[in-house]
Order: structure tokens, then C-alpha cells, then sequence
């Protein structure tokens, strides 16, 4: 829900949840240190962050201030404070509800700003139809949430006819939503969500005989997809590739540690004004290089650019720690609908947000404590 509110909503419940953690540890006099760093996600994660406090010592702070990427720190507090608490509390309820709650409060913003012109918070109508905004960040949650919930609706086991009827009513909502907001980036992501659940089923239930189902699927999909691309507006893929040009340049010249995140927009500016960068040209010869730019809209090439080899190893040492906490739970409760969010995650970072961007990164985080939580409450 925060993410939904804005960043007053998820900076407070990030600033909270940590605050109160701290407290209560020195109320409880509780050390809770050793059992964290045995958790598979908590060390990738210290050691990604420490990598954007290298790459900031190394370059200094860029026009964003130092603060931008120290604050970060809070993501971590909130990822050890909530796989703390999921050790002695069922966490994962609470999570699900939370997940609920976001869509139906989107859903009624959405409503309110169509009906009325401006939402429950007092937001126009315009920050739910530019494709940025509310638009944008609603949409890259849903990518998310819709086919995880209908994922949920057909899978979980212990649950009534009921709560699956409901989960699957969010979900279907999610995904109309996402469409009705038009951000092609959400809608690819949200396609191979739902595509990649049905791989999931076929080869669960099938095995190997599966694989004569799941390669024409696959080859279907990437087809649609492939369609949906090419008869849209290409400006913004040509744009992207100047964009690419340019975050790939600045990592050139920066390989081991990265420019730092709070640096980056200074030295793609820095970049694009040097005339070191060839524009990229588009097939009907017009030329892109953009002169500012707020990420990469690539996720390998933000985290090369940002933090250099050195956080792109350690970030995807993260992300193989995450993939393997999904795909390798021992029982399946809630596996059918955490299996999509990292493919989901994979298609948004070719071109989509930056995962250093503050609503992105929170709902990164959001993800992974899920993720870990799971993985603790079926193991105890």
C-alpha cells in the first residue's frame, strides 16, 4: 500500500519497521546478528549495498548529495529487521494482505481520479494518464501482483473457495489495470508472468513430456510479443538505445567501481555533452542521443554504470541467492506465485525502471523479504 501512497508512504513504513526493530532489539537486549547472516539473502545483499558506499567513497557524491546513496541503508534495515520478526511471527499473512490492500487502494484512486479528477490523496487525473507518476509506478506493481495472485487463486492449498475467488478477482483487476495504463514495459513483464506460471504448471505436472507443450507456448509468446512491439510507436525503443550508448560509455570509463548512483545523471550529462558518443540511427535515419537521462533503462548496464564489476557480481550474486530460495523451497505453498516475480523481474530490467529509483527499490525489497519470509515460515 505504501508504494501506492507515494514515497511518503513507503519511506515511512521503510523508516518505521527499521526504527522499531532497533528499539525493540535494545529493549530485548537481543543479538540477532548470527542467525541473519546465516539466511541466503542477507550478506549478498550487505555486500551489494557496501558496493554503492565503495563506488560513492571512490567518486564522491555527485549533484544528488552523498545522503542519496547512504539513505539505501534503510532498504537493508528493513530486509533484516522483517526476516527477523518472520522467524517469531506468521509475517507472510501480513504481506499478503498488504499486497491486497495496494491494489484495491490503486483501483479506488484510479476511480476517483476518472470520476472526480483528482484521487483520494488529492492527485489530479493527469499522474494517471502520462504514462508516468502514479501511471507509471501502479503499473510496474501490477506487472507484479496480478499474476502472482491469480497464480495464488489456482494454487494455494490451504486456503478456502472463497479467499481464491477474491485472490483471483485482484489479480484479474491488476491486469486490467495494467493495460489500461498503456506502459508497454508492464505489459510485456505482465505477459511473461502469466506465461511463465503456465510453463511452471506444464512442467510440474508433466515433466519432460511438458517440453512438447512449452516450446510452442514459448515461441507463440515471444512471437506476440515480438508483434506487439513492432506495431507500437518505436521512438521510445529508439531513445532507449541512445540511452544504452551513453550508460555504456560512462562505464567504460569507470569499470572497476562505477560513477556512484547519486553521480550517475551528472556523468551521462557530462557524456552526452563530450561528443565522444555517436548518436544512435534509427532505420529511418533519424538520430538519437539523448542529452539527459534519469537511469540506463537497463538494469546490467544501471548497475555497471553506478557501481561498476565489482556491484554487478555482487548484485548478481543476489540474484541467484533469491532465484534459489524461490525455485528451491521444500514445500510449495506459496511457490507458484513467487516463481513469476523474477522472470517478471528480468523482462522489466531490459528496459525498463531503474532498480535504483526509491519506489523500485522498495519494491525490490518488498519481493526479497517475502521471498526469505516464505522460505523461513515453511521451514519452521
Amino acid at each position: 500500500m505504501g508504494i501506492v501512497i507515494g514515497n511518503a508512504g513507503y519511506e515511512s513504513i521503510l523508516s518505521i519497521v527499521g526504527l522499531s526493530w532497533i528499539v525493540r532489539l535494545f529493549l530485548v537486549r537481543e543479538n540477532p546478528l548470527p542467525i541473519l547472516f546465516k539466511h541466503p539473502i542477507v550478506v549478498p545483499w550487505l555486500l551489494m549495498f557496501a558496493s554503492i558506499l565503495i563506488s560513492l567513497a571512490v567518486n564522491g557524491p555527485g549533484s544528488k548529495g552523498a545522503a542519496h546513496d547512504i539513505v539505501f541503508f534503510r532498504h537493508l534495515l528493513f530486509l533484516a529487521a522483517m526476516l527477523d520478526v518472520s522467524r517469531r511471527l506468521p509475517v507472510v499473512r501480513y504481506f499478503l494482505i498488504g499486497m491486497a490492500g495496494g491494489i484495491l487502494l490503486a483501483i479506488a484512486n484510479i476511480l476517483s481520479a476518472n470520476a472526480f479528477g483528482w484521487d483520494l490523496m488529492g492527485k489530479p487525473l493527469a499522474r494517471y494518464t502520462s504514462k508516468l507518476k502514479e501511471a507509471s509506478r501502479i503499473a510496474g506493481l501490477f506487472a507484479y501482483l496480478g499474476p502472482m495472485f491469480i497464480a495464488w487463486a489456482f494454487s494455494l492449498a490451504p486456503v478456502s473457495g472463497k479467499i481464491k475467488c477474491v485472490l483471483l478477482a485482484l489479480g484479474v483487476a491488476a491486469l486490467v489495470v495494467v493495460v489500461d495504463m498503456r506502459v508497454r514495459t508492464a505489459i510485456l513483464a505482465t505477459g511473461t508472468g502469466l506465461s511463465f506460471w503456465v510453463i511452471y504448471l506444464l512442467y510440474r505436472r508433466l515433466a519432460v513430456k511438458s517440453l512438447l507443450v512449452i516450446i510452442p507456448i514459448v515461441l507463440l509468446v515471444g512471437g506476440v510479443g515480438t508483434m506487439y512491439v513492432l506495431n507500437q510507436p518505436l521512438d521510445s525503443v529508439y531513445d532507449r538505445f541512445g540511452f544504452y550508448k551513453i550508460a555504456w560509455a560512462v562505464f567504460q570509463e569507470n569499470p572497476i567501481f562505477g560513477v556512484g548512483i547519486s553521480s550517475f545523471q551528472d556523468a551521462t550529462r557530462e557524456m552526452a555533452a563530450s561528443g565522444k558518443v555517436a548518436p544512435f540511427i534509427a532505420p529511418d535515419g533519424k538520430k538519437w542521443l539523448a542529452a539527459e537521462m534519469m537511469h540506463a533503462h537497463n538494469l546490467p548496464l544501471m548497475v555497471l554504470s553506478c557501481t561498476g564489476i565489482v556491484g554487478l557480481v555482487l548484485f548478481c550474486w543476489l540474484s541467484f541467492r533469491i532465484a534459489k530460495v524461490v525455485y528451491c523451497q521444500s514445500e510449495e505453498t506459496f511457490r507458484y506465485g513467487l516463481v513469476l516475480w523474477p522472470p517478471i523481474f528480468l523482462v522489466i530490467g531490459l528496459t525498463g525502471w531503474s532498480i535504483y529509483a526509491n519506489w523500485y527499490h522498495a519494491l525490490f525489497v518488498y519481493l526479497t523479504v517475502f521471498t526469505g519470509s516464505v522460505r523461513r515460515t515453511v521451514r519452521t
